[in-house]
């Protein structure tokens, strides 16, 4: 939108320069006489009301001269504005009609029109080369956010949309292309960087190459992840050092798997230009297959533009503690060469535990070579999303584990109070129910040795017993 708003106001500068001032002089009507009175509809109505009245009444110049009297007018006058008055509804009887907003938006493009025409006879070149700039500066707000303006078939002005871009990775004739090298490298081990025990290797660095290398240009980047940088040691007095030791070490190992495997999914699902660094970020686009696709790098393209990237996926391995992706640029791209992902999960008893992100770009002798700071910033640009991309998704997968503990805990809390009370309250009242019957034994001392007679089931007169 940035860039519309600024393509926009050079374009207004461009036109304001070449349109020419044109002056306008006002020239009042010297027939005055048959000129249409600027009345509104209302009056017109008012004075055609006017008329049929003096004509209807009995003394028509008897009425004539007392309408005028009353108006400060001669009759004369009076009849002359009358009879224009209808002149004019006979000439156009549009004016009694009320006006609506379809006749007046009709009306003000009809205007429009006329005064568009009435330039264009008077300036013609002024006028073609406005109309010219109007309309590429139309054209121009509404690609800009969509394509980007090609200047090529691989260079746009501006930054593309992401669904265009998707739309050009669906293509069918991506996975037709070649690819722009022969001779892949398999291998990676040989560009890593030092100090990757200790994380002292991260970064990015253009590496020397000896000349019995395969490669004609390569660089590296790197990062590490530490699994205690995703969570919060809480020291307990009541548990002892060698059990706590224990609880941490188990919540390293989970930290450390539960990285590799957003790791894997990251690079499974091509999220690699998800978090780019924002300025002129990178894009990326990929098929349905995820076999293909397009990145889009800015300043590579033709005059500093942003240049487009196909690639295709050529190698994907997914081991018990390595991850890698590899993408070969295909044929008539801006550089002929490979980016390779790699990530490492590392387990050793006498180093920390730790997740290693390492990119690569390798371009092979006898290929087209890339700008070294252009080189640098895919590299660091790529790796940078990847590790903003695992460790979001890392901290959301925390959080709902904390979230979902908390409420368990809760819950069971809740539940050991409402036992509990509940427990309290029947033994209360069993205690109630106890002193109530001592009291009671007590004001009563035949109380619980009662036992029925039978007395009650005989008839007092002496007759048989109802019993049954």
């Amino acid at each position: 939108m940035k860039n519309s708003l600024r393509f926009l106001l050079f374009f207004c500068l461009v036109v304001v320069g070449l349109c020419k001032e044109e002056e306008i002089k006002w020239t009042p009507n010297e027939d005055a006489e048959n000129a249409p009175l600027p009345l509104s509809m209302n009056q017109r109505q008012q004075l055609l009301q006017l008329d049929q009245a003096i004509r209807s009444s009995p003394d028509p110049n008897g009425t004539l001269q007392k309408v005028a009297e009353k108006n400060g007018m001669s009759p004369q006058d009076l009849v002359n504005m009358l009879e224009k008055n209808n002149r004019d509804l006979a000439q156009n009887p549009s004016l009694l009609q009320p006006t609506t907003v379809v006749s007046f938006i009709t009306k003000s493009f009809a205007t429009l029109g006329y005064v568009i025409l009435q330039i264009a006879k008077k300036n013609p070149k002024s006028f073609t080369v406005s109309i010219t700039i109007l309309i590429f500066l139309m054209y121009s707000m509404i690609m800009i956010p969509r394509t980007g303006i090609h200047i090529t078939k691989g260079t746009t002005i501006f930054p593309p949309s992401q669904n265009y871009l998707q739309k050009l990775a669906d293509i069918p004739g991506l996975e037709r292309k070649s690819l722009s090298i022969t001779n892949q490298k398999m291998k990676w081990d040989d560009l890593q960087l030092q100090g990757e025990d200790n994380g002292d290797g991260d970064g990015v660095e253009i590496h020397k190459l000896p000349k019995s290398s395969e490669l004609s240009q390569a660089i590296s980047g790197q990062y590490t992840l530490y699994p205690e940088d995703f969570y919060e040691t809480e020291k307990d007095d009541d548990v002892d050092d060698d059990e706590e030791d224990g609880e941490e070490d188990t919540m390293k190992d989970n930290v450390l798997d539960l990285l590799f495997e957003n790791a894997i999914y990251v690079l499974s699902e091509r999220y690699w230009t998800e978090f780019a660094p924002t300025g002129q970020p990178l894009k990326s686009a990929e098929s349905d297959r995820k076999k293909h696709g397009i990145l889009l790098v800015p300043g590579l393209g033709i005059l500093g533009r942003c240049g487009m990237v196909r690639y295709q996926i050529t190698q994907q391995s997914e081991r018990e503690n390595i991850v890698s992706v590899t993408l070969t640029t295909l044929k008539g791209d801006f550089f002929d060469g490979q980016i390779h992902f790699e990530i490492q999960k590392k387990k050793l008893k006498k180093s920390k535990r730790r997740i290693i992100i390492n990119i690569h770009l390798g371009i092979p002798k006898r290929g087209r070579k890339i700008n070294k700071k252009l080189g640098m910033k895919i590299v660091k640009d790529l790796m940078e999303s990847v590790e903003r991309s695992i460790s979001q998704r890392v901290r959301q997968n925390l959080a709902r584990r904390s979230v979902g503990k908390r409420f368990k805990m809760g819950s069971t809390q809740r539940a050991k109070e409402r036992r509990k009370s509940r427990s309290d309250r029947e033994k209360l009242i069993e205690d109630m129910a106890e002193d109530r019957r001592r009291k009671w034994q007590r004001g009563n001392p035949n109380a619980g040795r009662w036992t029925p007679t039978g007395d009650r089931m005989r008839n007092p007169s002496g007759g048989p017993s109802r019993s049954w």
